[in-house]
C-alpha cells in the first residue's frame, strides 16, 4: 500500500479541467454557508489548494497545509496570497487560532482521525467554526483501496464535535461524483445538474460547528 504523501504527490497530475468541475460542486454547498470576508482560515490537508482559493476569493486571510510537496508546489504556481505550508499538520505548531479551520477529505487518510480531529478544533478561536467535508458511509470503516482510506457515518464525527464544546449548526450530505467526473469531466454540466437536485444515496457529508 502507498503512503498517502506518495499518493498524493502522483496524483497532482489531475488536469485544471476537472479540478474546476470539483471546485463548482463543492461551491455549491459552501456558498450556503454564507461565509463572512476578513475571517481567517487554515485549510488542513490543502492538496492542490481549490479550497484555499475558494476562501481567499471571497475575501478571507488564507493559511494552508498540506505535506505533500507536489500538491503544494503546484498550489503556489495558481494561487495568490495564500501562505503555503509545507509540513505534517499533526506535527506542525501553529502560533496562531483560526476564525475557522477547515478540511476537505483530509480526516479519510488518517488513521487517528478522532486526534486530528481533536487538534483542529484547538485551533478554532472562540466564536470560531470549523468545516468539515468527509465521505459518507453508515457505518465508520476503512476501506480497501492503494491507499489508506476510511469512510464516516457522520454521527461518529459528529459525537466528537459535541463531546469538545462544538455546537454543529450546518449539516448536508451530497452525491459529490468526483470518480464519475474525472472519466468525463466534459460532462460538467451535467455533474452540476445532478448535484444539485441529489436523489440518488450520498457519497460525501458537510459539516458545520461552531464553539459554545
Amino acid at each position: 500500500m502507498k503512503t498517502v504523501k506518495d499518493f498524493f504527490n502522483q496524483k497532482v497530475g489531475e488536469t485544471k479541467r476537472v479540478y474546476q468541475i470539483t471546485g463548482k460542486i463543492h461551491k455549491l454547498y459552501l456558498d450556503r454557508l454564507s461565509i463572512k470576508s476578513g475571517l481567517t482560515v487554515l485549510d488542513v490537508g490543502c492538496g492542490s489548494g481549490f479550497f484555499s482559493w475558494y476562501f481567499n476569493s471571497i475575501g478571507c486571510k488564507v493559511t494552508a497545509i498540506d505535506f505533500a510537496s507536489e500538491r503544494i508546489r503546484f498550489a503556489k504556481q495558481n494561487i495568490n496570497n495564500v501562505n503555503f505550508i509545507l509540513g505534517d499538520f499533526m506535527k506542525y505548531k501553529f502560533k496562531n487560532k483560526f476564525d475557522i479551520v477547515f478540511a476537505a477529505a483530509t480526516l479519510m487518510h488518517i488513521k487517528d482521525y478522532k486526534k486530528a480531529l481533536e487538534k483542529m478544533i484547538k485551533l478554532v478561536k472562540k466564536d470560531g467554526s470549523i468545516i468539515l467535508i468527509e465521505p459518507y458511509d453508515r457505518e465508520t470503516r476503512v476501506i480497501k483501496n492503494e491507499v489508506f482510506m476510511q469512510r464516516f457515518n457522520p454521527k461518529d464525527i459528529i459525537e466528537i464535535l459535541n463531546k469538545e464544546n462544538m455546537k454543529v449548526i450546518a449539516y448536508n450530505k451530497y452525491l459529490n461524483l468526483l470518480p464519475l467526473i474525472h472519466r468525463f469531466p466534459h460532462l460538467d454540466r451535467l455533474w452540476l445538474l445532478i448535484e444539485s437536485f441529489p436523489i440518488l444515496k450520498p457519497r460525501s457529508f458537510l459539516i458545520r460547528a461552531n464553539t459554545i
